[in-house]
């Protein structure tokens, strides 16, 4: 119980890559909106994978680095951005 009240500023987004779309759940206590993104997950998966790698990568181009990040925002968080709170963390 401790950590779910540690959380009532918070943002928690989920994703299920699911056969031909995407999950995206945005929950912010105390309301959950679930969103489901068409045909992007495969991309996605690619995406995401490409940026924990770089992530982990100590020589990593920092330009690249940003780019990647931009192209996994723009295919994940950019169709619930609207949903998302601008005072929770």
């Amino acid at each position: 119980m401790q950590m779910l009240d540690s959380l009532h500023n918070s943002t928690v987004i989920s994703f299920a890559v699911l056969s031909g779309r995407t999950a995206v759940w945005v929950s912010e206590r105390p309301r959950s909106l679930l969103q489901l993104i068409e045909g992007i997950q495969t991309i996605s998966v690619v995406l995401a994978r490409n940026f924990r790698r770089l992530c982990a990568d100590r020589e990593a181009n920092p330009t690249t680095l940003k780019t990647e990040g931009k192209k996994l925002y723009a295919s994940l968080l950019a169709p619930v951005a609207t949903h998302l709170s601008i005072d929770r963390t």
